[in-house]
């Protein structure tokens, strides 16, 4: 007898949400545990499925270094670092003694890892800067409209044309709390639409894309 191993796990998904799910809107005792030791479960495979993208990873980027493939050095470095941080937070968890690992591990956040992301952070801003300009570039009346109103909210945060002109100030909030807030919730009522969709479809098994690819 063959099993169809891609129907098991779909009946696992389902029947696992339909658990949590229930859960959520009956107040079942044995419902209750049985939702509560899934979702521990949930927390094991997520833990399992963090050490396969790390071994996948260190595959990847072991196999550029062995080869000297461009680029090689900074996946050197990536696995120099990661195993330097996987070493000394461990060191700090075991509280070994012999050597300060609470103090290299914060040493190491704060003065290697925090300024790396501030850094790349700010090269972000030359881009975002640039996709502004390019924005802002007036072809029809919709990028005029979004002209006008990125110069007022920009003047309503500059303290000087609030001197200038008051008017700045309620002009900009009124733009924030009427157009902006009705957009923003228009997006936000159409992704939880989307969400609860996605959600229905697993639940009744007609999405799959938790299975992988297409054979």
């Amino acid at each position: 007898m063959n099993l169809d191993l891609k129907k098991i796990a779909v009946g696992v998904v389902v029947l696992t949400g339909l658990i949590v799910l229930a859960d959520y809107f009956f107040k079942i005792s044995l419902l209750q545990s049985t939702s509560i030791e899934l979702q521990r479960w949930s927390a094991i495979v997520s833990a399992f499925m963090v050490g396969t993208a790390l071994i996948n990873m260190l595959k990847g980027h072991g196999g550029k270094i062995f080869k000297r493939s461009e680029g090689w050095q900074f996946s050197a470095v990536l696995v120099i670092m990661l195993f330097t941080m996987l070493i000394v937070g461990l060191l700090d968890w075991f509280k070994v003694q012999a050597l300060p690992g609470s103090f290299i591990f914060g040493f190491l956040f704060d003065s290697i890892l925090t300024p790396s992301g501030t850094a790349m952070t700010s090269l972000l801003a030359f881009f975002i800067v640039t996709a502004a300009y390019r924005s802002m570039r007036i072809r029809n009346i919709d990028s005029m409209v979004f002209l006008a109103v990125a110069v007022l909210l920009m003047m309503m945060n500059a303290p000087i044309f609030q001197v200038i002109w008051p008017s700045t100030l309620s002009i900009g909030e009124w733009i924030i709390e009427v157009p902006q807030a009705t957009g923003m919730r228009g997006i936000l009522i159409g992704v939880a639409i989307g969400t609860i969709a996605t959600g229905v479809r697993i639940l009744i098994g007609l999405e799959k894309f938790y299975l992988g690819r297409k054979e």
